[in-house]
Order: structure tokens, then sequence, then C-alpha cells
């Protein structure tokens, strides 16, 4: 067993819920309570809150980057085709 006094503590107040793709964790963390001060008020526990979203199914998640690239690359080639068919055109005009 340790000696001596506990000296960290935090305490959770954790929500958690799912939706579609992802859950959601939105929790409100106390910090230890502090020493009485001097003249014998306790200061305010520190306080603050996090925010987690995770993928429930990461492979979709990747699915979804690869539709994107292909999506990206397929207008990337459409881009040039369609400045090579207007320079053609234009290199036509002056012959």
């Amino acid at each position: 067993m340790p000696n001596g006094q506990h000296v960290f503590e935090r305490n959770k107040n954790r929500l958690s819920y799912s939706h579609q793709l992802f859950k959601i964790d939105l929790t409100q963390v106390k910090g230890p309570e502090k020493q009485r001060l001097s003249d014998g008020t306790l200061p305010s526990q520190d306080l603050t809150h996090e925010l987690e979203v995770e993928f429930l199914d990461p492979r979709i998640l990747l699915e979804e980057k690869l539709k994107i690239e292909n999506q990206q690359n397929t207008c990337a080639v459409e881009s040039e085709y369609s400045i090579e068919a207007f320079a053609d055109v234009h290199s036509d005009n002056n012959i």
C-alpha cells in the first residue's frame, strides 16, 4: 500500500451516445478539491470539458476516402481532356 496523502483525483461525468457512423463522448472533468484558503473559503475546483468522436467502423472511413480520391482523379482527367479539346479547337481556327 502506498503511504502518504492522496495527491490527485479526477471526477468524470460522461455522456456517451452513438449516431450513424459515430460514437460521441461528452465528459465534464473536475480536478481535485483544493485546500481551504486562509479566510476559510474553498476555491472552485478546476473544471474542463472534453469531446471525443470515434468512428464506429474505420473501414467505412477508408472507403469514403478512396471514393473522394477516385472522384478527384476522374475530375482531373476530365479537365485535362477539356483543355486539350479547347486547345485543338482554337489551333484549328488559327490555320
